[in-house]
């Protein structure tokens, strides 16, 4: 079942999930976004206080001919 989220509630959440990983300590060098509804979150934790870069996002027909991603 899907529910859907108003935009002011999902930018909310961003910030009260970057909060939390702050005060936690955590510091990450990347974030991981699946670009079906999650790049936009992905960006706004990012950009609070955490890495500000934007990598490219491939997507593989043939997933044998995808490269090793190293995380």
């Amino acid at each position: 079942m899907k529910s859907y989220i108003p935009w002011s509630r999902a930018i909310e959440y961003c910030y009260r999930l970057a909060t939390i990983l702050l005060d936690a300590g955590v510091n990450p060098n990347a974030i991981v976004a699946v670009s079906r509804g999650g790049l936009v979150p992905a960006r706004i934790v990012s950009d609070d206080d955490f890495t500000h870069s934007c990598t490219s996002v491939y997507h593989f027909i043939n997933y044998e001919d995808a490269p090793t991603l190293k995380v």
